[in-house]
């Protein structure tokens, strides 16, 4: 999903006249730089795509536990709050 996310982008900046390389890396990096090249309804898309991307990261991220950001109400947060 990521990376058929990150593809999609590829094609509608590329409709645009904004050619990005096929490293979902150096697409993350540059894509918000060139965004001043496309008309604004496809900088919101373009916004919106990269978030996705971002959220998708994260997910896959979480796959290892280490990984992840802890939920913010630990058990002792949890504990505190109802006490």
């Amino acid at each position: 999903s990521r990376t058929a996310t990150i593809n999609r982008l590829r094609g509608i900046l590329s409709a645009f006249g904004v050619v990005l390389p096929l490293k979902a890396s150096t697409v993350r990096l540059h894509t918000a730089a060139r965004l001043n090249e496309v008309p604004v309804m496809v900088q919101a898309l373009a916004l919106e795509m990269l978030a996705e991307v971002a959220h998708l990261d994260e997910r896959i991220k979480c796959r290892v536990p280490d990984d992840c950001v802890p939920d913010e109400r630990t058990d002792e947060g949890a504990s505190a709050a109802t006490a």
